[in-house]
């Protein structure tokens, strides 16, 4: 499975997403592990300081 990386997790490049239809499925990638951050519609704008919330 190919992820691009997310343009607004800026410097983390362990934050990937995959699109399906018209949805962004946004994951960070830890050691083996995958976790799921956000599916967030396409014709919403995803606001970097909302994702990077996700983390903590």
């Amino acid at each position: 499975m190919t992820a691009r990386k997310v343009p607004e997790a800026g410097y983390l490049n362990n934050i990937r997403e995959r699109i399906l239809g018209n949805y962004r499925i946004i994951f960070q990638i830890r050691n083996d592990e995958v976790y799921l951050l956000t599916i967030h519609h396409s014709s919403k704008n995803l606001r970097k300081r909302s994702l990077l919330e996700q983390l903590r």
